[in-house]
């Protein structure tokens, strides 16, 4: 199998207490006001942050080149404020790596300081 893709990301952290709060407002399930929270804290989020680190993860994927792995074909950096599990997981193929990242910090950046901590957050945490 080869390593193909590299991705930052934001995962979406369930917060109990407005889950809970918009159980009690909207009168629905655990599951449907989770959807909904997701939805409203959380989507556009990640998405903006994807679209934010995607040209520099790019780059790195075609400089990378071909890189043979027993089982891996992506490298899913998750981007994360408080790291409570510091296991690299393995799953399909999809290895998950948990960093400490302050998005507020990244989020007042300029564009060019945003590619930069971009690379080098790929750079250190691919161990190059």
């Amino acid at each position: 199998m080869y390593l193909k893709e590299f991705e930052l990301d934001l995962p979406y952290i369930v917060d109990d207490k407005n889950i809970e709060s918009i159980m009690k407002k909207q009168k629905c399930e655990y599951n449907e006001a989770t959807k909904l929270d997701y939805e409203l804290n959380c989507r556009w989020k990640r998405r903006s942050f994807s679209m934010e680190t995607r040209c520099i993860t790019a780059m790195y994927e075609r400089l990378f080149g071909k890189y043979k792995t027993k089982d891996c074909w992506k490298v899913l950096i998750e981007c994360v404020e408080n790291i409570s599990d510091k296991r690299i997981v393995n799953d399909s193929g999809v290895c998950s790596v948990p960093i400490q990242f302050n998005l507020n910090e990244f989020s007042k950046k300029n564009d060019l300081e945003k590619k930069k901590i971009t690379l080098r957050l790929l750079i250190t945490y691919m161990g190059i």
